[in-house]
């Protein structure tokens, strides 16, 4: 499995979906490179599912970010980089941060579990 050689500290909405996979006993690897091109957050090599969790101001989420230029950049290329993945063959499953923080353990293991 490659493994991004850059340095990423865990955020704390990552490591509550960590958590969830753990109990799941799924199999991934964090901080997944993906053909050199994209590092991603979780990668699921038997489902061939990438999970990104997006933080709410980083990402622009639309309902708690302004519609500034830099949010439409950021949504843009949030979106190209799915696309991208998605034409790889990848499935991918975006969680914004405010989903993540707002959902219990139970909940957030229906939504992985409803893609797997």
């Amino acid at each position: 499995m490659a493994r991004s050689k850059q340095k990423f500290k865990d955020t704390g909405i990552e490591l509550k979906i960590e958590a969830v996979l753990k109990s799941m006993r799924l199999k991934y690897v964090k901080q997944y490179r993906i053909n050199g091109l994209l590092d991603v957050d979780f990668y699921l090599p038997a489902r061939n599912l990438v999970i990104e969790c997006d933080g709410n101001y980083y990402h622009a989420n639309i309902t708690t970010h302004p519609r500034g230029r830099t949010g439409a950049r950021r949504r843009a290329k949030d979106y190209a980089r799915t696309q991208t993945m998605l034409s790889m063959g990848y499935s991918v499953l975006r969680i914004w941060e405010h989903e993540i923080n707002g959902s219990t353990h139970a909940k957030l293991k229906r939504k992985i579990a409803s893609v797997i």
